[in-house]
Order: C-alpha cells, then sequence, then structure tokens
C-alpha cells in the first residue's frame, strides 16, 4: 500500500520528552509515541509509509522566525520569495514573517496584494513549501488603511509593524498621537504590535554630538550614534503606550540591559513579549572594525557587558523568542561608505547553529530551545496547530544533529547575500531536514542545486567600514 502526500513516520529522534516515534498522515501528526526500538527497521512503515530513521537526531517542532525582511517586488536584486524560502529551508525555518518595508511598502491594500501575489510563486505548504505571513506597516497617514484590512481578519496578517527610527528606507512614525492610535488599532483587533524601539530624536542628538572636524564616521562608530539609550528611551515609550491601549507589545531585537529592566518591570501589568536576534546573542561590536559594514545592523552589536545580559535574560525567560531579522542586502550596497552603506546581513542559515550552540555551552536547555525557536512565537500570535509536535498538530519538524560542528560558510548559502558576521565561525547542531506538512524538502533544494544556487552571482566579499 502507497502512503498518502504528506505522510511518513520518524523513527527514534530526540526530543524534550526523551525519544519518540512521530507518525505524519495527510499532513498532520497523528501520533507521538515513545520510541519503539524494535519495530520500524526498514525503509517503510505501517500502510507503507515513508520511514525516516532519526537515531541521534533531535526533533523540534518547525522553527518559526518572526523577523524575516524577504525582499523580492521592487528588491529583487536583493532576495526573492524564492531565494529566502531555499534559505529558510536550509535552515530548518517551516514558517516566515516578513517585514513590510518593501517596495512597494505593506502599508495598504494594494502592497499587500503584491506581496501576496509574489509569495503565491512558492509551493503551497500542503505542497512543502515554506508557510508566509506578514505584517502590515504602520505609517504616517495610514490608520483607517491598516483598520479596513484587519477588519477582514485576514489569516496571513499577523500583526502591525511600527518603526520608532528610520531603518532600511522604511516609514517611520514619530507622533505621539499617531503611534497611540497604531497601538489602538492593534488593541481593537487582537493583534499584536511589533516595534523596532530606537528613539529617533535620541539618535539625532547622537549625530549633532559627533566632534566636528573629527574624522568620518565609520563602522566602528555604529553604535555610538544609534546608542543603547535610544533603545531605551523608545522602549519606555512603547510601554506608557501599551498601557494607556491595552495593545499587545512585541519588542523587536532587543539589544541592551535596560531595555531588559524595562520590560521585566512591564511584565506583571502587560502584554509585553521581546525577541533577540542570533547576532546580539552571540557577537559584540568588538567585530566592527575587524568586519566594517558587514556588522552593520540596526540596532547596532552592543557592547560585551550588554551581550551578557541578554544571555541571562535568555536564560530566565525575559527574552520570549529569536528572530533572525533576516536583512539581505546587495554587496555593492554593503561596500558604500559606511554612511550610505546599507543595515543588516543575512540570518535564515544560521539561526539554528546559534541557537544549538548557546545550548550545547550549557545557556539554554532543550525545553528554552522549543520555546524560543517555535512554541513561544506560535502562542504570541495565535498559530494554531504549530509550536508543538502533538497529535493534531500540523507535521512540521526540523530535525537536527546535535553534535555535528559546521564552519558558516556564506559561499553555501542559499540566500543571494553572500556575506555574514558568523563567516568562518564554529557552530555545533546542524540542520538534517526540514519537513513542512509531511513533506521532506527535496535533497536538490537542502543541497543547493538547481536554481536557488545558480541565480547567485556574487563573490564573497571583503567589506571596509570606510
Amino acid at each position: 500500500m502507497t502512503a498518502s502526500p504528506g505522510s511518513l513516520l520518524i523513527v527514534g529522534a530526540r526530543s524534550e520528552s526523551g525519544r519518540i516515534d512521530v507518525e505524519i498522515r495527510g499532513g498532520l501528526v497523528a501520533r507521538v509515541a515513545p520510541h519503539e526500538a524494535t519495530r520500524h527497521r526498514s525503509a517503510r512503515g505501517p500502510e507503507g509509509l515513508p520511514v525516516i530513521h532519526a537515531t541521534g537526531l533531535l526533533a523540534l517542532p518547525g522553527i518559526i522566525d518572526p523577523h524575516v525582511h524577504v525582499r523580492d517586488l521592487g528588491q529583487q536584486h536583493k532576495e526573492t520569495w524564492h531565494t529566502a524560502s531555499a534559505a529558510a529551508l536550509a535552515g530548518g525555518i517551516t514558517t516566515l514573517f516578513d517585514m513590510p518595508n518593501t517596495v512597494p511598502p505593506t502599508t495598504g491594500a494594494s502592497g499587500l496584494a503584491a506581496k501576496r501575489a509574489a509569495a503565491a510563486a512558492l509551493p503551497a505548504p500542503a505542497a512543502g513549501g515554506v508557510r508566509r505571513r506578514f505584517y502590515l506597516g504602520a505609517a504616517p497617514g495610514n490608520v483607517a488603511s491598516l483598520h479596513a484590512i484587519l477588519a477582514q481578519r485576514p489569516a496571513d496578517v499577523v500583526g502591525i509593524k511600527l518603526y520608532m527610527a528610520g531603518s532600511s528606507g522604511n516609514d517611520t512614525v514619530e507622533d505621539p498621537g499617531e503611534m497611540a492610535a497604531f497601538f489602538a488599532l492593534a488593541a481593537e483587533h487582537g493583534v499584536v504590535i511589533a516595534v523596532h524601539a530606537e528613539d529617533q530624536a535620541t539618535i539625532r542628538e547622537a549625530a549633532r554630538a559627533a566632534k566636528p572636524g573629527a574624522a568620518r564616521p565609520g563602522a566602528a562608530d555604529h553604535g555610538m550614534l544609534r546608542p543603547p539609550r535610544a533603545a531605551a528611551v523608545a522602549v519606555e515609550r512603547a510601554l506608557r503606550v501599551a498601557a494607556d491601549t491595552g495593545a499587545r507589545l512585541y519588542l523587536c531585537h532587543v539589544s541592551t540591559g535596560e531595555e531588559l529592566n524595562l520590560i521585566r518591570a512591564a511584565r506583571g501589568s502587560l502584554s509585553v513579549y521581546c525577541e533577540a536576534t542570533p547576532h546580539h546573542l552571540f557577537l559584540d561590536e568588538s567585530i566592527t572594525s575587524r568586519l566594517g559594514n558587514v556588522a552593520k545592523v540596526n540596532p547596532p552589536l552592543r557592547s560585551a557587558a550588554h551581550r551578557e545580559r541578554l544571555l541571562e535574560a535568555l536564560a530566565d525567560g525575559t527574552i520570549s523568542t529569536i528572530g533572525s531579522d533576516h536583512a539581505p542586502h546587495a554587496i555593492r550596497e554593503k561596500r558604500s561608505p559606511y554612511a550610505s552603506a546599507s543595515s543588516g546581513f543575512p540570518g535564515l542559515e544560521t539561526l539554528a547553529g546559534v541557537v544549538m550552540t548557546l545550548h550545547r555551552r550549557g545557556v539554554i536547555n532543550l525545553a528554552q530551545v522549543v520555546d524560543l525557536t517555535s512554541r513561544n512565537a506560535a502562542a504570541i500570535f495565535g498559530l494554531a496547530g504549530q509550536g508543538e509536535i502533538v497529535a493534531g498538530a500540523f507535521g512540521d519538524v526540523t530535525l537536527i544533529d546535535p553534535e555535528q560542528e559546521w564552519t558558516v560558510d556564506p559561499d553555501a548559502f542559499r540566500s543571494k547575500a553572500r556575506y555574514s558576521p558568523f563567516a568562518g565561525m564554529r557552530l555545533c547542531g546542524r540542520v538534517v531536514q526540514t519537513i513542512i506538512a509531511g513533506n521532506p524538502q527535496e535533497e536538490a533544494w537542502i543541497e543547493g542545486n538547481g536554481s536557488s544556487r545558480s541565480s547567485r552571482s556574487e563573490p564573497s566579499p571583503s567589506v571596509s567600514s570606510r
């Protein structure tokens, strides 16, 4: 008997509850049971189910990345839905949330329609394509436009993204009354408001304070020009507005100890969640003098002391999720002089390795790995059927070899952006297989053959900070 599509049996995988066998039927988890060592030794299971023998591998619920810049549309030179999806699947990511600062931006019905059309070129999740969700973008004057979209209760929209400071050409909301209106809109429609929390006025002050006649700033000065205080001031303001409006607040890419203090103090009375990135958890500002604009990102990499505070917050549960902040740019855009060089770098293919390396170092336990990579995001954003490997859930599973060490090689990336601040670093925990709705990704895709690799033409960069 031939099994139906989206059906397979995973045998002997490690999990937070011990070794398990996972049966997936028609794209959904049908049964999870303690591993039976004497059964399923062949390549076919009951009723012809294909068998994945996963001894030594870790089975995670499909990783959810809540912070991705897919680009496409008017920025296909940076990334497309195809290349971003190839990168996500290679990195064990089964669901990604796309940010709204695209060209055109997702700030109204036409922008959302264009983005949906571009993403529709991918296979459907039922056929193994990455699951995709979208943020709507807050912009001056578009509260009514977002209200009209949210009133339709679109299942593919996860929330509103609001930028309190400029980053990669997005719309910035600085007016206090307009900011409160977006928070109130999110509360009215029961969606999360996700905030890039850096205060634009504080950033302007830092630029003015730079000494006249001093050497032209470079990437190593980025943290001074977007100082930790800008993040703390913005978080404090966002928390006040959330308290006034009842909005559920999701703070993107926290990077400082001051932010964490404010979040902890607010947790008792507000629905507030925060995200950290792999780069803020794993790297600090000391690398910018060597890597230049490759390490330029908003918010900037911070001091080693701030990084230690982030690791403490990861361990104690203050940090809710890990988002890659995958932000690909063409290498010519990174090679520009510091002031005009784009901020951000690819992150889909290194997220799992960084998380598993932190687990290997004892920073987080296995249950926290699941919390940070899928379970909490599913709960925060209301993704039914995700974040757990249990009967009735989607058949999305990320299989990782937790013992395999590997070296980050941007030349092997599926993303169009073939550079990384992690280049040459040794990570522990390699993605072996990504399964969506019971469909393992094709070997040609995971190995990077075919169009996802052939579309890349740029060489690995050497980028200066000046």
